[in-house]
């Protein structure tokens, strides 16, 4: 199809070929501007550390985007479930006067270890029933989802 005819149809052009890592190269852009600059003022090791994590974490999420899966998406309900919905739990906990009677009744070794263990614990599994109920469908890809 010529570039006249993709004009009066209105069809969409394909993207250039550096369209796709466009995202990569503003991302390492920003986080070079943010080494030199340093704004937070943090040591040398401190960055290398943080850049390390910010790399990890961009591998993780272009794994996900690219080769979605079953397995994948129930680690995410998963992921997310016991983030959220632990933290969630952990705050009740904290506010509620559970974890000040827990304390008290059992000590601080096992109400610590069960504060912070059991909501996750929780959370994980909850997270795995939203999933199961959503048929796993992948929460982080934007574009629609089959009926």
């Amino acid at each position: 199809m010529s570039e006249e005819t993709k004009r009066q149809t209105g069809a969409r052009r394909s993207k250039p070929w550096w369209w796709k890592p466009l995202w990569a190269v503003i991302f390492y852009i920003i986080t070079a501007w943010l080494y030199i600059t340093n704004p937070l003022h943090l040591r040398f090791a401190g960055l290398m550390v943080a850049g390390a994590i910010l790399l990890f974490a961009l591998g993780i999420v272009h794994y996900i985007r690219t080769r979605p899966s079953r397995r994948i998406s129930r680690a995410i309900y998963v992921m997310y479930g016991s983030t959220w919905i632990g933290f969630a739990l952990i705050m009740f906990l904290a506010f509620s006067g559970i974890g000040r009677w827990l304390h008290d009744n059992l000590g601080s070794s096992p109400s610590l270890i069960i504060i912070f263990t059991v909501p996750f614990i929780v959370g994980a599994f909850t997270g795995d029933w939203i999933g199961r109920r959503r048929n796993y469908a992948n929460p982080l890809i934007v574009w629609p989802r089959p009926p």
